[in-house]
Parts: C-alpha cells; structure tokens; sequence
C-alpha cells in the first residue's frame, strides 16, 4: 500500500499551526491508510485481501488513533501557533482522536458486524461533543469542529446530541457560510431519517446491525464521502 510522501506530510504539518481544519498530521495519516485499505478501488489490479487480515490492519490503526496523545500534540505545537491557544488546540485534537476512532469503529463493524468495540460509540459521541462544547463561535479554531461534528452526527441515535449537531451547523454556516457546511447538514439529516424509518418498520432489530455500521459506504454510495477523508 502506498504511504504519504515525506513533502506530503511536511506540508501537513506546516499547515496544522495556521490551518483553519487544525487536524493533527498523525491522525489524517491514520485515516488515510484505513481509507486506501477499505476501498477496492485503490487495491492493486487482482488483488483479493484477506478478510481477517484487513480486520486486523484497521484494529491496530485504532489502537494508533486511541493512543493519540492531544495534550503533547498542541504543546509541541503551540512555538508555531500565531497565538496562544494551548488549551482550545486540545480540545480540537481530542474531538479530532475521538472522531477518528469512531470512524475506524465503523470500518471494523462494516468488516464483521460481530466485532467487540472496547469503547461504546455513543458515549464517544458525548465526550466528543463536550470537547467541541468549549470552543465557541467567537474562538479562532471554531470551523476545526466541523469534521468531528459530521463524524458525532453520522454516528448518534441521541435526539439532544443531534440537537446539539444541528445547532452547531447552524453556527459554523453563520461564520463560515460554504456550500459543504450546509451539505453536511442535509447528509447528517437524511442519514438519521433513514435510521429512525428502518428502526421504526423492524429492519434494524440491533444496534450494531450491517444497516446501521455501514453508513460510512452508503454516504460513498450517495457520493458524498468526502465529508468523511
């Protein structure tokens, strides 16, 4: 499997001080490696991965993305950040880790449904949240919340916490009024009318069912993944 460049990944962090997204460099290489392992049509021509194998892989880059140390990453970066905001930078790094971890969840669970989580997803969503919970409108770093608010949106069954999403949408497209910002709106809005109608008619009698992990290929299907890497 092809790896980031060494120039690929100096521009990352060079961006990562004064970047408006503020996603740690370590945590989109993650995501990066997990997304080429999971989609066909990066795979080289005849190849046919191994099922466990591919469990595997993704388990270990979820133990790599839980290990994420935020507190570490915004000090090493705070000589490089135009301002003095160690503290709002950990709470974007933590919501950014819990995120990450909630999609690499996702990936194990459209793998094998039957996977045994060490962390309930749900109560991600929540920690999440509280960390997205301290920077406000008003704080430089406050559009860095819109990727794990899209990821804590897809994943929540929780009516307060998809209150809370949509009203954080609300505020980012009053700051920062792109197309994207209201899309990701509509995406999140249509996943969970599609949710709450399976679990209402009976399709959906579990929690961790192929219907519900699986919302990470249907929003490919739909051709919106990249709202997602």
């Amino acid at each position: 499997m092809m790896s980031l460049s060494d120039t690929e990944i100096s521009l990352l962090q060079d961006a990562e001080g004064n970047h408006c997204s503020s996603f740690p460099t370590v945590l989109l290489q993650v995501m990066w490696r997990a997304a080429k392992l999971v989609r066909p049509e990066q795979l080289p021509v005849g190849s046919n991965p191994d099922p466990g194998s591919l469990r595997e892989q993704v388990s270990l880059l979820l133990c790599e993305a839980e290990l994420f140390d935020a507190h570490a990453w915004a000090t090493t970066l705070q000589p490089l950040s135009p301002a003095s905001d160690l503290s709002p930078r950990m709470h974007v790094a933590s919501a950014h880790r819990i995120a990450v971890c909630i999609y690499l969840s996702r990936l194990l669970l459209s793998l094998d449904p039957d996977t045994r989580l060490s962390n309930n997803l749900e109560t991600l969503v929540s920690e999440a949240i509280c960390h997205m919970a301290n920077i406000r409108p008003c704080d430089a770093l406050f559009t860095a919340t819109t990727w794990p608010a899209f990821i804590a949106g897809a994943e929540t069954d929780n009516l307060q916490n998809r209150a809370w999403i949509a009203q954080r949408f609300a505020e980012l497209w009053e700051v920062e009024p792109w197309g994207t910002v209201r899309g990701a709106l509509d995406v999140l809005r249509d996943i969970w009318l599609d949710r709450d109608g399976a679990m209402a008619y009976g399709q959906n009698q579990r929690r961790e069912s192929l219907h519900d992990s699986n919302w990470i290929a249907r929003l490919r299907q739909r051709g919106v993944d990249w709202l997602i890497i």
